[in-house]
């Protein structure tokens, strides 16, 4: 039987799903238990991050030219955040800002079931943020995961942020 569901997610936040529901399979749960389990943690998955330049949304056609050269004069530098299937979109003026901005989320969302980083071939300044972030889940895992080429393709290179699910 398979049953269709809307994640309301994307990149790793649909992964933390994905492997919930196949845990609780592997438990014996019924596939409505499992989707009645799902809906309750998609409400508390949120992914978020910064992107460092506007150029790549320009070339992937998600953002017009003019606005694009405007906002990279201007050094602005978006933040994108998804939870429950609404994608909204923030800017600061500078990374450090946006940094900042992605750390008051992350405090915002705590205590957390699960926590990854994101980030799009930044790998050295992943790794200084989980030095950051390693107090939000101290006895666990937090994973450092590359975001997919699809996904870079439109955040481009030095996007930067993570998925979270937070404890109910």
């Amino acid at each position: 039987p398979v049953v269709v569901l809307d994640s309301s997610q994307l990149s790793l936040g649909t992964g933390f799903l994905v492997e919930r529901a196949a845990a609780l399979a592997q438990l014996g749960k019924k596939i409505e238990e499992i989707v009645s389990i799902l809906e309750g943690v998609m409400k508390r998955t949120y992914v978020f991050a910064s992107l460092h330049t506007l150029e790549y949304l320009r070339r992937s056609g998600r953002m017009n030219f003019a606005i694009a050269k405007f906002g990279e004069l201007f050094q602005i530098k978006p933040l994108l955040h998804m939870n429950m299937g609404k994608a909204t979109a923030y800017r600061t003026r500078t990374q450090k800002r946006a940094t900042e901005r992605l750390m008051e989320w992350l405090n915002e969302y705590a205590p957390y079931e699960k926590l990854a980083i994101l980030h799009a071939g930044v790998q050295e300044q992943a790794q200084a943020l989980y030095e950051q972030v390693r107090s939000f889940l101290p006895n666990e895992e937090i994973l450092i995961v590359q975001i997919t080429p699809v996904l870079g393709a439109h955040l481009g290179i030095g996007a930067l942020g993570f998925a979270c699910i937070s404890k109910e």
